[in-house]
C-alpha cells in the first residue's frame, strides 16, 4: 500500500510511516495506535483522506 506524506509533499510506500511509529511509539509521551498515527499524519496515495474503521 502507499500513502501520500503531506509533510515531505511525496508518495511513500508503507515502511515510512510504520518506521515513523516505531519510532514515536518508542516515546513514553506517545499513546496512539498505529491506525490514529497514519490517519493523523498521511493520506491516501490519491490525498483523500484515511478512514478509519468504524
Amino acid at each position: 500500500m502507499k500513502y501520500y506524506d503531506p509533510e515531505y509533499d511525496r508518495i511513500v510506500d508503507e515502511s515510512v510511516p510504520k518506521k515513523q511509529y516505531e519510532w514515536f511509539a518508542a516515546q513514553r509521551w506517545f499513546h496512539k495506535t498505529y491506525e490514529e498515527f497514519l490517519k493523523d499524519n498521511f493520506l491516501n496515495e490519491d490525498m483523500s483522506e484515511i478512514v478509519g474503521p468504524t
